[in-house]
């Protein structure tokens, strides 16, 4: 019987990228040598090498029908290769950015962001929330530490077609005048907006049940509005659940609101 592989030997094992690959596959459905060796653009030879050393560290086994499959311990480990794969996809960008603002349960499901496209234009990201307003059917969630002021309009439009509304602003920010007089339009007023403030607006989300866009900080705690764009799925699900803690974390109401004239 082989010897128990160290923890070496198996980042060893996973630091081969055909070995990566054919691990992914396998985690979709029970293949055959020759199809893997076709899927991955590699011989038989290479590829049945790369099978045994992935049986070797018990994250393979081959079934009695003679197709392989990822072992319930080969499963636990991709899950968990999930995060390094995301953060090493875009490292360029955790380079200058930090997770460290992150509760601990969300950083290790990073890895959930892994179909989200990333977007390196400002413009572009402000573009996208608006857009991302102009197309909301049911709700807009946004936490940042500025109003953007060219969201106003659609988000009122989307009030009044029934969209709910809730936002999350950094404790002591001062809205701009044009802000607070939407908000004490009878439409922002009547129930379907709620806002929150929160001692510090670590990092940005602004979503939909469509669409998410997620900003981290830079290292100097600084947004620079640059981040992930999600659609639906569990980028989008993991996003969604972040907001929510944010939002079960902040405080009832900003007091600029409760200072607003009451409705006529």
């Amino acid at each position: 019987m082989a010897a128990e592989p160290d923890f070496g030997e198996l980042l060893f094992t996973l630091s081969n990228d055909d070995r990566l690959e054919i691990l992914r596959l396998l985690m979709e459905d029970e293949q055959r040598m020759t199809d893997l060796a076709n899927r991955i653009g590699s011989t038989p030879q290479e590829t049945s090498r790369n099978i045994s050393r992935l049986q070797d560290n018990q994250l393979v086994e081959r079934t009695p029908d003679g197709t392989y499959r990822v072992t319930p311990y080969g499963s636990h480990i991709h899950h968990f290769l999930r995060p390094l794969i995301f953060l090493y996809s875009h490292r360029d960008y955790f380079r200058e950015h930090t997770l460290s603002v992150i509760p601990s349960r969300f950083l290790s499901r990073i890895g959930e962001l892994e179909g989200s496209g990333y977007s390196g234009d400002v413009m572009f990201s402000f573009h996208s929330v608006v857009q991302m307003i102009e197309d909301a059917e049911e709700y807009v969630w946004i936490m940042s530490n500025q109003i953007l002021m060219s969201t106003l309009q659609p988000l009122h439009q989307a009030l009044r077609r029934g969209v709910v509304f809730r936002l999350i602003i950094p404790l002591g920010l001062q809205p701009p005048a044009e802000f607070l007089e939407h908000v004490n339009r009878e439409v922002w007023r009547g129930g379907r907006s709620e806002m929150r403030v929160r001692e510090r607006c670590e990092y940005v989300v602004t979503m939909s049940e469509k669409t998410t866009l997620i900003s981290f900080p830079t290292q100097d705690g600084k947004l620079d509005y640059l981040g992930f764009r999600a659609e639906t799925g569990e980028a989008h699900e993991w996003c969604r659940e972040l907001f929510l803690d944010s939002w079960m974390g902040s405080f009832e109401k900003p007091g600029f609101f409760e200072s607003l004239r009451p409705l006529e």
